[in-house]
């Protein structure tokens, strides 16, 4: 089995992608810590395959200590990203659950994701960065997708 293995133009494109996705966030959410992008993302990914996980599903899953978590689980249910619910089957667990506005602001998330990603791959989609992908570029990291 072959692995794929992505050419400079492509891998620059990856890095211009994730640039402005994470200057998006920044902006709309401020200036978070890589733990609680991760802990967010945990949280989406684990949604779509239906665990709600607790907090120490969580920690043990992120790799972070349970205090970080705690934190962090606590501005999403302050923002009303997250519920806790208590588990039907144990009642001394809580299961969190992403929310109704958690799962709007995910769609969001995925139409930006979808822009930022066709104009970084519009930008690098040449075999040499020609002038058009310079301007693509600019484009994607100063003015955004819109």
């Amino acid at each position: 089995m072959s692995s794929w293995v992505p050419t400079d133009e492509q891998l620059a494109g990856v890095y211009a992608s994730f640039w402005r996705f994470m200057d998006m966030s920044v902006h709309r959410y401020g200036s978070s810590p890589t733990g609680h992008v991760l802990l967010v993302l945990t949280i989406v990914l684990l949604d779509r395959i239906k665990i709600a996980p607790t907090t120490s599903e969580l920690a043990e899953i992120t790799r972070m200590s349970k205090s970080a978590v705690s934190r962090y689980v606590a501005i999403e249910i302050d923002r009303g990203f997250l519920e806790e619910i208590v588990d039907a089957v144990d009642r001394r667990r809580r299961r969190l659950h992403m929310t109704a506005a958690a799962r709007k602001e995910h769609e969001w998330h995925k139409d930006m994701i979808h822009g930022i990603m066709q104009k970084g791959t519009k930008a690098f989609s040449d075999d040499d960065f020609s002038e058009d992908g310079i301007r693509e570029l600019k484009k994607l990291l100063i003015d955004g997708i819109n």
